[in-house]
């Protein structure tokens, strides 16, 4: 009677399959989408990518356009011409908006989304309706310096599967990591880390 309720398993998402755009810099972007009326394109952290959306995309869906992007770099694209920097993912954010004629788009940026997402909208505030910043921040100060530096000392020297059990751990309460559905989120963030290159992470971190 003490155990909280079980969490409902992550919902497969309904997807449009995975279209690969080639934009007109050059790059190559991709994304999935489902859902339909006003248009948020979600952009995600270095290591989780769009899979940090996993549960809120269902919800999102039932009253949006969600479009989940995978930047160049990730997921089988291209290497990005601009060596994977804040400001260059931005650019093809922003360009990916004005391919699709989907503008003004909100955009939901978490983490290093989260930095991209703010870039995008500084630089144009023409194709972004609104932000959604999560598990951000707008400048990293000399904790999250140090933070972020722990992180991809972790990345390199242990790995990233090590890194998501560190970022788990500090996030998730002991009472959550000693159920079985806390568990099985930490296994499913070391399955997503241990899928990303950590040189790409750390790169993203430093940029």
């Amino acid at each position: 009677a003490d155990r909280p309720p079980r969490c409902a398993l992550i919902p497969p998402i309904k997807e449009q399959g995975l279209p690969i755009v080639r934009l007109p810099s050059g790059q190559q972007i991709s994304y999935t989408e489902s859902g339909t009326g006003r248009v948020v394109l979600q952009i995600g952290g270095a290591a989780l990518s769009k899979h940090q959306f996993a549960r809120l995309t269902p919800i999102l869906r039932q009253h949006c356009r969600v479009l989940d992007v995978e930047l160049p770099g990730y997921a089988g694209n291209e290497s990005p011409k601009h060596s994977g920097t804040i400001e260059g993912w931005a650019t093809d954010v922003a360009d990916l908006i004005g391919h699709l004629q989907i503008g003004p788009a909100f955009i939901h940026g978490a983490s290093v989304g989260g930095f991209i997402a703010m870039a995008a909208a500084a630089a144009r505030p023409d194709v972004v309706a609104g932000l959604i910043v999560s598990s951000s921040v707008l400048r990293a100060d000399r904790y999250m310096k140090l933070v972020r530096e722990n992180w991809a000392e972790i990345a390199l020297g242990l790995g990233m599967r090590h890194l998501a059990t560190t970022m788990a751990l500090a996030s998730f309460t002991p009472a959550f990591v000693d159920t079985d559905d806390g568990l099985s989120e930490i296994r499913l963030m070391q399955d997503a880390f241990g899928a990303v290159d950590p040189g790409k992470f750390v790169a993203a971190q430093r940029s």
